[in-house]
């Protein structure tokens, strides 16, 4: 039997930036997905990435309203495949339940509600 290769994505990650050096975005991060895609067979991201990260975002809806138009909002196929997925806190069953507690404390990065549901 086959054995996954998971791997967490961090440079998504607004809340863990080492050396002072802002997350990936645009180009470099879809660059970043999709390298890593090519040799692990999931890719893990934390749910505020998912929620917050304007950027993770941009990639996975083209409903994005800050989306950067020259770059492709075309990984949402990663999402349906299970290659890309978020991790859930313990505390909450489902990517709107993050998304519910991030807005109730006026995280002011999370997203839409739609983009939640829709994901």
């Amino acid at each position: 039997m086959h054995r996954s290769r998971l791997l967490y994505v961090t440079q998504a990650d607004p809340h863990d930036v080492t050396l002072n050096r802002p997350p990936l975005s645009g180009h470099r991060l879809r660059s970043y997905l999709m390298f890593y895609g090519m040799f692990f067979d999931k890719l893990m991201a934390g749910d505020s990435q998912f929620i917050n990260n304007e950027s993770l975002r941009s990639l996975l809806w083209p409903d994005e309203p800050n989306r950067d138009p020259s770059v492709d909002a075309d990984l949402s196929l990663l999402l349906d495949k299970r290659v890309l997925f978020p991790t859930l806190r313990d505390s909450a069953g489902s990517l709107h339940d993050v998304w519910q507690d991030l807005t109730r404390r006026k995280v002011p990065e999370a997203s839409s509600e739609r983009y939640c549901t829709e994901n």
